[in-house]
């Protein structure tokens, strides 16, 4: 074996002096991930009877390494194999490496990425010897970051922006602080940018810088961001609506000018813009002429932006007459007849109105029914005339009357309809006079058929067309139908030589009377039977009703009648034969 020292930077090593030649280099485990090591290796020989003062040799430094890049801690038997003359022959020696914490270097807290320490300390045991470890390796580490952030792989920073039309509400922010951070790389953690603006001006002029402040977790600063910005609202504002040209048909109609509206890169919501009327081509109310009306929008910084309309103005129309719609006058209104004006109008409105109503001259009219003109005529205080016609129909438009008469019923029972009836007329126009029916119509019967009906219908119709009905009805009493008497059925009277009923009874009905009893004659003698010992009478019902039909029915009564004593047939006195003969 040689002899060989180690010097780490942020590397403490105690027991070097105990090495083996087999410990397979552990120095590339304390190495892995420490990009900052610089180390020189020189082999030394180990002298095993120093082992149990090997604890007080140490190494220490600090490290520019990440929480998550700190040194592993060697392989328990890694660190056992550095021993191995510490035992007897034959025996085995067993390094435990003991529970350790990441603190701050100071020692105290957690260990960060910006400062942290880690001991990793072994209890050295040979197998066969109980009791208290024989010795002791420890190896110390403590460092943390201090490399600032840099820019990383083709990131550009930025620059400012100068002579901007840019309001001042609109002035540029620069970059978030989230995207120049991402310009930025850091051997640890996160990349924190603190951005800082300062800003003076208005819309109409304004400059201003923003600074950028990069740093790591641990404090470490890369050269600050400046930004420089500059600029004013140069922009003109916008008409939200551009209204187009258009006429009016009078001079006091000509609207005021509508509220239009203005967006300006600068100012918040809805402006109005001013608006003026040239009237310097505009005559009087019946010459017309035109007007011209502007609106302008001007920003607070003064760029302004206009629009110009030309109102055309017309000149009064001419009147005319309204629609000469005729009418009718009654055959009665034409001697004091006066027509009805008839209106005239413009249609116009204020200084331009031409309105009013022209009397009407008839021409003359013969006559109760039929039409004649009027004629109307106006012209205007500018020589404009107009002419209409009205035509007037003369009629009766009363119908005639009729005078009533009224329904009625023919005496007696059966009796002739009459070949028409008679009435009078009167109209407001005609003279009228008598007025005759037509020769009538059958207008039904009553329910059971014993009242008939006769419809009489009287029309007139005056010379100019009206007309007038009225109807009558008739009634008679109709019955062609003979009662009927209910049978009585011919029967024998009861015991012997009985009296004759002085008459029968029996009922009748009628399709047009109520009916109800009836009473026979007294009976007519009917003979007798060939013997004479039956009798017979004939009792006939006669019944007539109001219309003189009648029926007749007959019932035969018999008796058994005798007053005739019987004969006996004479036996001739006799003597029974022998001798005390029985009597019969």
């Amino acid at each position: 074996m040689k002899n060989f020292t180690i010097s780490f930077k942020s590397v403490k090593v105690k027991n070097l002096n105990l090495l083996s030649c087999n410990a397979r280099i552990l120095i590339e485990g304390l190495l892995k991930n420490i990009s900052v090591l610089v180390f020189v290796m020189l082999l030394f020989s180990v002298d095993i009877s120093n082992a149990q003062n090997s604890k007080d040799q140490q190494r220490s430094s600090n490290l520019n390494l990440c929480l998550e890049d700190i040194p592993e801690p060697f392989l328990e038997q890694d660190v056992a194999d550095l021993f191995v003359n510490l035992c007897d022959p034959g025996d085995e020696v067993i390094a435990v490496l003991l529970d350790y914490e990441i603190t701050g270097q100071d020692g105290e807290g957690v260990g960060t990425d910006c400062s942290w320490a880690v001991t990793y300390t072994y209890d050295i045991y040979c197998k066969e010897i109980s009791g208290d470890p024989l010795d002791k390796f420890i190896i110390d580490y403590d460092g943390g970051d201090d490399e600032a952030p840099e820019l990383g792989k083709d990131a550009v920073i930025p620059t400012g922006e100068t002579a901007l039309n840019v309001c001042y509400e609109d002035r540029p922010t620069g970059p978030t602080e989230e995207e120049i951070a991402a310009l930025f790389v850091d051997n640890c953690g996160n990349i924190n940018v603190t951005k800082t603006s300062n800003f003076k001006g208005d819309d109409c002029g304004w400059k201003g810088e923003v600074m950028y402040v990069i740093e790591d977790d641990c404090g470490n600063q890369a050269e600050p961001i400046l930004l420089f910005y500059n600029g004013a609202d140069t922009e003109d504002p916008v008409l939200d609506s551009f209204p187009d040209d258009f006429e009016v048909s009078c001079i006091d109609v000509i609207p005021s000018a509508e509220s239009i509206t203005f967006t300006d890169n600068c100012t918040d919501g809805k402006n109005k813009a001013s608006s003026s009327d040239d009237t310097s081509g505009l005559g009087i109310a019946c010459e017309g002429g035109i007007v011209i009306r502007t609106w302008t929008a001007t920003d607070d910084c003064g760029n302004s932006s206009s629009h110009s309309i030309t109102i055309t103005v017309l000149p009064a129309p001419p009147a005319e007459f309204e629609d000469p719609a005729g009418y009718s006058i009654d055959c009665s209104e034409v001697a004091n007849h006066v027509p009805l004006p008839l209106g005239y109008s413009n249609g116009a409105q204020g200084a331009c109105l031409i309105e009013g109503e022209a009397p009407g001259t008839a021409d003359p009219f013969d006559g109760s029914c039929g039409q004649f003109d009027v004629n109307y005529s106006y012209t205007d205080e500018c020589g404009r005339t107009i002419n209409a016609i009205r035509t007037i129909t003369v009629d009766d438009s009363t119908d005639p009357e009729i005078a009533d008469l009224a329904d009625y019923t023919l005496d007696g029972c059966n009796a002739d309809w009459p070949l028409k009836l008679t009435t009078t007329w009167t109209d407001n126009c005609a003279a009228g006079g008598d007025l005759e029916s037509d020769g009538g119509v059958d207008d039904g019967a009553s329910q059971d058929g014993c009242i008939q009906y006769r419809l009489y219908t009287f029309t007139v119709t005056d010379d100019c067309g009206n007309t007038d009905s009225e109807t009558t009805r008739v009634a008679r009493e109709y019955d062609e139908t003979n009662p009927e008497i209910a049978d009585l059925a011919d029967y024998t009277l009861d015991g012997c030589n009985a009296n004759w009923p002085l008459n029968l009874t029996t009922s009748w009905t009628d399709n047009c009377a109520a009916g109800g009893d009836v009473e026979s004659d007294g009976g007519v003698d009917d003979g007798a039977s060939e013997d004479g010992c039956i009798q017979y009478r004939l009792y006939t019902f006669t019944v007539t009703d109001d219309c003189g039909n009648t029926d007749t029915e007959t019932t035969r009564v018999a008796r058994e009648y005798d007053e005739t004593n019987p004969e006996i047939a004479d036996l001739a006195d006799y003597t029974l034969d022998g001798c005390n003969a029985d009597w019969p």
